[in-house]
């Protein structure tokens, strides 16, 4: 490759970049009432309508914000790399807006978990059960564990993390989302829980837990789950272009976890004596699949 070709790519990405700034732009004036200049927020306008994106009106708005901040967190983590592209992969971020915004992306989660529930056999029984608990493993700030406590009105949650940072936001998060009487957030390693036979359901966010620790990991959260409870293995996932596939890799690997195949997570799952092991069928278009296994 020729500098002349180099510089005609690099023109070409930063178009999409560009592009995907303005986009998130666009949504953050929306959901959070900001007032950019006229002549700012006309361009801006312009841009929506030349990438062929539907009318903010039409879309509803908690949708709308943790659209913006998973775009949001995933610009920033962009930046973080070019600015410190030989830092050790892990996820080592401090950066709040980074932590909050990733937190309320997962949120989306609690809604694709009400989809797949009815999937997964008794499962929606045990989630409307006056002692039905969740363990959210890799809980960060805690916006996942408030939305399934949400989501499910009885459900008891537990979110566990090791990352300081994020639990201390997690614990202002969950003071001001009037649901402490449901959910414990506390710091914990997933290959150390303590709880046997407690848990209805066990979320695994695969992407940012380093292979050497999942095993253990998906072993005490086998303990930890009551009998015919469920485990979701969750796993990134990315358009089937080449590109696509390798970015999303390195976004894994920078997040300190491993690209888990839908087979390789199945074969994992069964390892460690869950049953009735499947790929959950996808019926969103959030970047993520899951691989469920059931305690026997």
């Amino acid at each position: 490759m020729s500098f002349d070709q180099l510089l005609f790519l690099a023109q070409r990405l930063a178009s999409s970049v560009d592009a995907l700034a303005a986009l998130t732009a666009s949504l953050r004036i929306r959901t959070e009432g900001l007032s950019p200049d006229p002549s700012t927020k006309r361009a801006l306008e312009a841009v929506w309508n030349a990438l062929g994106a539907p009318p903010l009106d039409d879309l509803p708005a908690d949708k709308l914000k943790m659209a913006a901040g998973a775009i949001r967190s995933s610009l920033r983590q962009s930046m973080d790399f070019v600015d410190h592209p030989d830092r050790a992969a892990g996820w080592v971020h401090n950066d709040p807006i980074v932590l909050q915004s990733q937190g309320r992306a997962s949120m989306l989660l609690a809604g694709l978990m009400q989809k797949v529930a009815p999937q997964l056999p008794r499962l929606p029984e045990r989630l409307a059960s006056p002692d039905a608990a969740f363990l959210d493993i890799g809980t960060g700030v805690g916006w996942l564990a408030v939305a399934m406590a949400r989501a499910f009105p009885t459900l008891r949650v537990v979110g566990v993390d090791v990352w300081d940072p994020a639990l201390a936001l997690a614990r202002d998060n969950i003071a001001a989302s009037g649901a402490t009487d449901r959910i414990e957030i506390r710091k914990e390693d997933a290959c150390e829980l303590r709880e046997s036979s407690a848990f209805d359901l066990v979320w695994f966010p695969s992407p940012f837990i380093p292979r050497s620790i999942v095993p253990p990991a998906v072993d005490r959260a086998h303990r930890a789950l009551r009998s015919n409870g469920w485990m979701i293995f969750g796993i990134s996932v990315a358009a089937p272009e080449p590109l696509a596939q390798r970015l999303n890799e390195l976004r894994t690997v920078r997040s300190g976890g491993y690209a888990w195949s839908e087979p390789e997570a199945k074969e994992l799952l069964r390892a460690h004596d869950f049953v009735d092991v499947r790929v959950v069928e996808r019926s969103w278009s959030e970047p993520v699949a899951f691989v469920a296994g059931r305690t026997p």
